[in-house]
């Protein structure tokens, strides 16, 4: 008899309680498996589940082995690609970028714990089929995918059931579909009873294709933050119950209980046929931007110079009394990215700092908190206070195509009187504001207005700068 294919997509902030409401569909294999796009076990993870692990973003690459070792080989047989990257508010990887980590991290781990192994996790956006197309005719045959991992979301499961069709003929592998749900991002709210109608439809397209392997509804979360957009209509318990959407999800399917009664369904047959990017076909194509559950807070850092840079996050200082204090001295996360190089880079909700080239002033300052107690989103900000040491702009993540910053570089026409040579011999613009290394410097101000503005970067602090923010917590951060 074939295993349910139903499993949960379990956020990260859930609490070791949240299981309980489906502890009867897990002891009688309704559920049987969880993803929580992450390399580690949740707390209180029931023994009747198995436990997928997946790979999130580039910055989490290297640490894949450590990873799995700690879960141990014998505790896992699957293994999930990175989450959208195609999707600048997920994981956001050019596919150059995947295809090096697949090949450096990826395919190691393959080999050493014997895994079955997922794609990287697209969106059902036009870009989605196009990045995945691209990412395996790069690897050449040797991406050694098992199964393809697809997102989806809408209102119509006909479209639903195209889009599924379309991906498994143009790659020729079994499906997984980790995350799915009845839902637009900011358009139609749909009510329940459109969901459970919607949700009954889909379980049964889903439950009777061999090819579709596993799926997850977009729905386990207990904290609506964590919904990531999606209509919370879509929740499959609340208080500690099952919803009525939960429910469906959680009885038994129509195509589990004939094979019971039979004793005749077969496992899925991988596909041998070898993935190729074929033109894409006209169908009935979605361009909703699918979303994965809140996403940890952070900055998506990119290197956009021409040579190696280090960079490091400065937390600020707190005085007592509420106003920041900037930190000079106790500098975190040392990231090293190679030119065209981009990562992500973890940090809690409670940051609120900057980031900079290297360690030392003069220096370009990309401003931000991740967090803002008014109303949770991630604000951001340039400045050019303590000096200046290239470029630099800061882009929201959240679709919202919030940005600000500039690219161009302005050392080589700032007058004599506005330059001052750091520590380590690079030329830079001073400080429009001073510090312990002289006061501020007229002739950086007015020459930074001039070619900058203080609508671009702050040049002696006050208002009309413009300040990105991004409502998910995670901010993009380029330095030039």
């Amino acid at each position: 008899m074939a295993p349910s294919k139903r499993g949960l997509g379990w956020p990260y902030d859930n609490q070791e309680g949240a299981f309980k409401p489906y502890d009867q569909a897990i002891r009688s294999n309704e559920l049987t498996w969880l993803f929580n796009w992450e390399m580690w076990k949740p707390k209180g993870f029931p023994a009747g589940l198995n436990y997928v692990p997946q790979v999130r973003t580039g910055a989490e690459a290297a640490q894949i082995d450590q990873y799995l070792s700690t879960i141990g080989a014998k505790n896992f047989h699957h293994f999930i690609g990175f989450n959208e990257p195609d999707n600048t508010g997920q994981a956001n990887m050019p596919v150059a970028q995947a295809v090096q980590l697949w090949k450096q991290y990826v395919l190691p781990a393959k080999k050493k714990f014997g895994f079955k192994l997922g794609s990287p996790a697209v969106t059902n956006s036009a870009a989605g089929k196009k990045w995945l197309q691209t990412f395996l005719r790069l690897l050449d045959g040797h991406a050694e995918v098992d199964f393809i991992v697809l997102h989806w979301y809408g209102l119509n499961v006909k479209e639903l059931e195209n889009y599924l069709e379309d991906m498994h003929k143009t790659f020729n592998k079994p499906i997984w579909l980790n995350e799915f749900a009845c839902t637009t991002f900011g358009g139609k709210i749909p009510t329940e009873q459109e969901v459970e109608q919607f949700e009954r439809e889909a379980l049964k397209f889903l439950d009777g294709k061999d090819y579709v392997e596993r799926y997850a509804w977009f729905g386990a979360a207990t904290n609506n933050g964590s919904m990531g957009g999606v209509a919370v209509v879509n929740e499959l318990a609340k208080n500690g119950q099952l919803t009525a959407v939960g429910k469906v999800y959680c009885q038994k399917s129509e195509v589990h209980s004939a094979a019971v009664n039979s004793a005749a369904a077969s496992e899925t047959k991988d596909a041998v046929a070898k993935a190729v990017a074929a033109p894409e076909e006209k169908h009935a194509q979605l361009h909703i931007v699918s979303r994965a559950v809140e996403a940890q807070p952070g900055i998506q850092l990119t290197n956009k110079s021409k040579k190696e840079e280090t960079y490091y996050f400065f937390n600020n200082y707190w005085n007592g009394n509420g106003t920041a204090g900037a930190n000079f001295d106790h500098p975190e996360k040392p990231t090293k990215l190679k030119p065209g190089a981009s990562t992500f880079v973890a940090l809690p909700a409670s940051f609120k700092g900057r980031v900079q080239r290297g360690k030392l002033i003069p220096s370009t300052w990309v401003e931000f908190q991740l967090s803002a107690e008014s109303d949770h989103k991630a604000w951001g900000d340039i400045s050019l206070e303590q000096g200046y040491d290239g470029p630099a702009m800061i882009r929201a993540t959240d679709g919202s195509n919030n940005a600000n910053g500039f690219t161009n570089d302005i050392l080589a026409g700032a007058p004599a009187a506005a330059k001052q040579k750091r520590s380590d011999g690079k030329e830079c613009i001073a400080s429009t504001v001073g510090n312990w290394l002289g006061g501020k410097n007229q002739a950086a101000i007015d020459y930074e207005k001039r070619v900058v503005g203080q609508k671009k970067a702050y040049i002696e602090g006050g208002s009309g700068t413009d300040v990105v923010s991004s409502k998910n917590k995670r901010l993009g951060v380029e330095f030039y």
